[in-house]
This record gives C-alpha cells, sequence and structure tokens, in this order.
C-alpha cells in the first residue's frame, strides 16, 4: 500500500479523535489550550510527549497537575489515548498491518506500540481486531455503503457540518464508488436539518454549567427554535428514568428556551409555552413534588392559545398530565374523567404514541381504584400501537402492566404467555429498577405455578433491588410476597419479621380507605404474632390499592 493511501487512511481514522480533542480544548482553561493545539497538531509526531509539550508550550509541573483536574488524564496518557483510539478504527477497519499502524501512531516499533495500546485498553492490538471483525456485521472499511453511514454517523456527533462533508466525499473518491450510486442523504432543509441544528446547538453547551447553560437558551437565538425545544424535552424524559432531578433541569431547560422568542416563534409561541409547563409539571410530579406540579400545570391551561386556535396536543398532554397527578392523588374519578378526555383528543390528532400512553394511564387508573379487569382492554389496545412506534419504555410498562393485571386475576398462564414480550424489552432498556420490575412479575409467576423456591429467590433479588434504588413502597410490597411464601412454607417467624418491616411504609401512605383498612389489619395481625398467608394475602390485596405495580406510579414510561 503507498505511504499517500496510508496517509488518507490515517486521516479518516483520526477524525474522531482530533475533534474530541478540539472539543477538549474548547472547554478547558484558557492557559491549558495551547498545549492541546500542539497536541492536536502533532499527535502523530515519534517526538511527542510531555517534555516535547513542556518545551513547545511553557508547560510547568503545575499546568499538568491542572491539565488533570480539567481532562481527566494525564498529559502522558491522554496522549496514548488517543493515539489508542485512532488505531482502533485502522484495525478495525482496514487491512493495514500491526506494524504499519503502530509506525503511523508515531511509536519507534511494534511492541511499543502493543504497550502503549494495552494500557490504554486491556488488550493486544492483535486481540482487539480479531475482536472486533467477529463482531463486524459487515466487511471492512472499502467499496459498501454500510461503511460509508457508519463513518457518518459518527462524525455527526463530533465533527462540524463542512468537515463531515469533505471526509465522506473524500471517502467516496478514495474508494471509487459506483457512478450509479445515489449520494448519503445529508440534513439541508425541513424538519431534519432543524433536528441536525438543535443536536449541534445542544453539544455546544452540553457539558457547560447549569447557569451558562441558562444564560444562553435565553440569550441566543440559535436556542429558541421548536426543534431544540423538543430536543430537550426527550432529554429530559431519558434522563429522568436515571436521575429525577437531571430530568427536571433539562425541563426546566427545555422552558427557558422559550424565553424572549416570541417575535421568532410567533403564533407558535403559547402552545409550546403550554406543553413545557405541562411537561415540568409532569417531571415535577415524578419527583413527588405535587404542589409544584399542580402549579406548573395551571400555568399550562394559562398560557394555552385560546379554544379553535390551540393546538390539540398541547391540550391533549395537558390532559395526560393532570390524569396522572390525580391517580397519585387518588383522585382516581377525576384521573378518569381527564385520561378520556386525553384519549379522545389524540384519537382525532392521530397521535399514536400519545394515544398509547393515555390508554396505559387509564389501564393503571383503573386498577388502582380496585377494577383491574377493566384495565385489559386499554393495555391490550396500547401494546398493539406501539409495536409500530419506536417506545421501547412504554411499550415496556404497558406490557408489565399487562402481565401483573393477569396476575392479579390468577390468570398465571397468560401472565406466562407475555413474559416472553416483556423480558426482551426489559433487556434492551438497560435500566436496573426495569430488570427488578421483571423479577417481580416472573416470581408471581412462579408463585401461582407451586414453584416456591423459585418465587422466594425472585422475590429477595428484587426486593433487595428496590432497596438499591429507593424505591421502598416498592420494597414494603414484595417484603408482603415474601411473608406470604414464608407462611405457605410454615416459616411464620419469617413472615412475621417481614411484614413487621414493610407495615411503616404503609403506614405512612395516605391510603385509599379500604387500602387503610387493610393496614389496620395487618399492624393487628403483626402484634397477636398470629399471621397466615390467607391473611397477609388480603392484605395485600387491599394494599394494591397503594401500589397495584411495580415501578409504573404514573402509568407511562413518563412516571
Amino acid at each position: 500500500m503507498s505511504v499517500k493511501l496510508k496517509e488518507e487512511l490515517l486521516s479518516l481514522a483520526a477524525a474522531e479523535a482530533l475533534a474530541k480533542i478540539r472539543h477538549d480544548r474548547n472547554r478547558v482553561s484558557p492557559n491549558l489550550r495551547p498545549a492541546l493545539e500542539h497536541i492536536e497538531a502533532h499527535l502523530f509526531d515519534p517526538g511527542l510527549d510531555v517534555n516535547s509539550l513542556k518545551r513547545a508550550c511553557g508547560v510547568t509541573n503545575r499546568t499538568l497537575t491542572q491539565f488533570h483536574a480539567e481532562v481527566g488524564e494525564t498529559p502522558h496518557f491522554y496522549i496514548k489515548l488517543r493515539r489508542a483510539d485512532t488505531a482502533k478504527r485502522l484495525l478495525r477497519d482496514t487491512k493495514l498491518q500491526v506494524g504499519e499502524i503502530a509506525e503511523l501512531m508515531g511509536y519507534a516499533d511494534t511492541r511499543t506500540f502493543s504497550r502503549a495500546f494495552n494500557k490504554a485498553y486491556p488488550m493486544k492490538p492483535s486481540e482487539y481486531r480479531a475482536q472486533a471483525r467477529r463482531e463486524a456485521d459487515s466487511p471492512p472499511m472499502g467499496r459498501d455503503l454500510k461503511s460509508i453511514e457508519v463513518w457518518r454517523l459518527a462524525f455527526d456527533r463530533k465533527l462540524e457540518v463542512h468537515e463531515a462533508a469533505a471526509l465522506i466525499e473524500h471517502l467516496r473518491k478514495l474508494y471509487e464508488l459506483d457512478a450509479g450510486v445515489a449520494p448519503l442523504p445529508w440534513p439541508t432543509d425541513g424538519e431534519e436539518y432543524e433536528r441536525f441544528t438543535a443536536e449541534r446547538a445542544w453539544r455546544a453547551i452540553e457539558d457547560q454549567p447549569r447557569e451558562e447553560q441558562l444564560a444562553a437558551v435565553r440569550f441566543q437565538a440559535k436556542f429558541s427554535t421548536p426543534a431544540f425545544f423538543e430536543l430537550l424535552r426527550e432529554k429530559s424524559r431519558e434522563a429522568g428514568r436515571q436521575d429525577r432531578q437531571r430530568g427536571l433541569q433539562l425541563a426546566e431547560l427545555a422552558l427557558a428556551s422559550l424565553e424572549g422568542s416570541a417575535e421568532k416563534l410567533g403564533d407558535r409561541l403559547p402552545d409550546l409555552k403550554a406543553r413545557g409547563w405541562a411537561w415540568l409539571g409532569n417531571v415535577r410530579r415524578q419527583a413527588l413534588d405535587f404542589t409544584g406540579a399542580e402549579e406548573a400545570l395551571a400555568l399550562a391551561e394559562s398560557v394555552l392559545a385560546p379554544p379553535g386556535q390551540r393546538d390539540p396536543v398541547a391540550e391533549g398532554e395537558i390532559y395526560l398530565y393532570q390524569a396522572c397527578l390525580r391517580q397519585n392523588q387518588r383522585r382516581f374519578k377525576e384521573a378518569l374523567e381527564l385520561s378520556d378526555l386525553a384519549i379522545r383528543q389524540f384519537r382525532s390528532t392521530g397521535d399514536a404514541a400519545l394515544l398509547a400512553q393515555s390508554l396505559v394511564v387509564r389501564a393503571n387508573v383503573n386498577c388502582y381504584s380496585g377494577e383491574p379487569s377493566a384495565s385489559v382492554d386499554d393495555l391490550t389496545q396500547a401494546i398493539e400501537i406501539l409495536k409500530g412506534h419506536n417506545e421501547p419504555f412504554v411499550l415496556f410498562s404497558a406490557s408489565l402492566n399487562l402481565a401483573m393485571v393477569y396476575a392479579m386475576l390468577n390468570r398465571y398462564e397468560l401472565t406466562a404467555e407475555i413474559l416472553p414480550i416483556v423480558k426482551p424489552l426489559a433487556l434492551g432498556l438497560e435500566n436496573d429498577l426495569v430488570r427488578h420490575q421483571l423479577q417481580w412479575v416472573e416470581a408471581l409467576v412462579a408463585e401461582g405455578q407451586g414453584q416456591l423456591q423459585k418465587a422466594e429467590y425472585l422475590l429477595m433479588s428484587a426486593r433487595s433491588g428496590f432497596i438499591a434504588e429507593e424505591e421502598t413502597d416498592n420494597a414494603a410490597v414484595a417484603s408482603l410476597e415474601l411473608a406470604i411464601l414464608c407462611c405457605k412454607q410454615n416459616r411464620h417467624s419469617d413472615a412475621l419479621r417481614l411484614a413487621a418491616e414493610a407495615l411503616p411504609v404503609f403506614q405512612a401512605l395516605k391510603a385509599h380507605p379500604d387500602a387503610a383498612i387493610a393496614v389496620d389489619v395487618l399492624a393487628k395481625a403483626i402484634a397477636s404474632r398470629t399471621i397466615t398467608a390467607a391473611e397477609i394475602q388480603q392484605v395485600r390485596n387491599g394494599l394494591l390499592r397503594l401500589k397495584f405495580a411495580p415501578g409504573t406510579d404514573s402509568a407511562t414510561e413518563d412516571g
């Protein structure tokens, strides 16, 4: 292979590593920027090391310490890591020999390169190449469109538009693609371009302190777009599943992006603000700030455009999130009325994903209010709608809830039929709480089938997980399930201990009257130390008015 071609391959493979250096350069203190500029310009020079940085940029030992603190790695390891990132692409996507790659990376020999690569990643270069080839779905980087698409997606997130476009075009010419191949799409106008621009704008401030983010979205025009607002709402949903506080911050940032944009957004502003306040209300509800949720939802109604001019989706979202709040407040009649309004609204707009969420809300309200059989049709319909949409969290919630409803109705054979659908959804979400929810339902099926030891193991695992996630009400109900199993196995002392651990949690909740009676029955049974499986089962059924299904407090993936 010619030297020129090797250099071309290095240029392509190094693009993301160099973009990472530029990204770090833009976020560090000004006195560190010359060092990062020097690293970017000389990354593959054989003589690049800490000493050369000191000579070229006047770097001191104090600067080295500051570099480590702000960038996260020492300059020595940072250079090795960026070289290793580039080497990974060459190992994976080209046929260059390891020795040729070592030379391109600036190392004196293969052994030195291998040792440096192994420090950055726990394997030898040859081992990484073998693993990458085994996992690859397509041949090494070459003449196929799929390879180019992979590179394009990588560049989209790291490079400026003109840089990425130039590299893609260069790659096309380098491999002499057939003239008849249609060009890859590049966002130039319409919704796709607006979304692309919004993502670039977010990346520019993503790592900034919160105060700087707020100032940017309030006063810079590029952030005052519907696409940027929608992007932050999506990110709020995603982040809130793991960190409710982070979800709240992003919801507030989304709303702040609409400030000072009346002239730019025109007639769309009232409905966007209504959706922003409605979403903020929902996120506050998730964080159990019901007063704050009530205030935000009231503001959403107040800023909505007049009847006949308003966006029906904005109006429907207000109904939906109000229904979730009323459910949390145990105001089930109002929750049902509001979910009916949301369903009617989204049927008329044709918004299938929001319609499915509204159906799940109504189903859960019925379960909370003691009518689980009334929820089957809504959940079944929601699942069918969601199969054609990219809403994995909502689909998981609806499927899990249906499985739980069948378990509540002692239809364990139907629950067992749904589990093969629920399991891959849970694994795909990569969420610990989701995994514990699945274990709970599996335990109910095992118990219903008489597999008590299996059910106990699954419940203990789920309960430990709920405790670790600080899901105290879920952990308490799981304790009651375990107490029932202990009674069935004549381990009454264990049953009493588990029931006693759960009791304070239920006493602290504001219960439906029937559930309050159940809590009182449980307290008396514990005091008399004559508890039975049938008694706990009766109490558990009453307490399901407090918590009908694990982790589905809002009945949708937004909750």
